[in-house]
């Protein structure tokens, strides 16, 4: 199984594979929040850096388990202000 799972996964020696199941913010949260604890622990982050990025397919909306709805993530007609 290893070996399969390995291969597939395209693993390799001294490489780290994760899973994580839950609902998708939970696991993607807990995945994220790893990500950074490992970056910090390692020496991989410069506090320093800059690293610009831009996102054009931002989640529209985001479901709310505890209200039983969709709720909008990002308001769609929002802009930086000019005075900023």
């Amino acid at each position: 199984l290893r070996a399969d799972l390995n291969a597939a996964l395209g693993a390799a020696e001294g490489g780290l594979v994760l899973f994580c199941a839950d609902a998708p913010a939970v696991a993607n949260a807990s995945l994220a929040r790893l990500r950074v604890y490992a970056g910090e622990r390692l020496g991989l982050l410069d506090p320093a850096a800059w690293a610009f990025t831009w996102v054009v397919d931002f989640p529209m909306f985001e479901y709310d388990a505890e209200e039983g709805r969709y709720y909008a993530m990002h308001h769609p007609f929002t802009s930086p202000r000019a005075e900023d």
